[in-house]
């Protein structure tokens, strides 16, 4: 499994996360503010953002993401 790595931009207050290196790709929302993104010729999923990230855990630290990655990995 790669290392999953995060970034914050302060001033857009947006948490970037990705799955091994960081890669560019196609960006699809899945809940208002949160974004997978994918490879661009394929569907393999190399990291994701939330938008808002410190007004969303600014009251509650237990906000779950609401993305399940074991449905985005492909068993070898």
């Amino acid at each position: 499994m790669e290392k999953i790595t995060f970034s914050y931009d302060e001033e857009s207050d947006i948490m970037y996360f990705s799955l091994g290196k960081p890669l560019s790709g196609i960006d699809n929302e899945i809940e208002n503010g949160i974004f997978i993104r994918h490879k661009s010729d394929s569907n393999e999923v190399t990291g994701f953002m939330v938008i808002d990230f410190k007004k969303r855990f600014k009251s509650n630290l237990e906000y779950t993401i609401p993305i399940s990655i074991e449905k985005f990995f492909i068993a070898t």
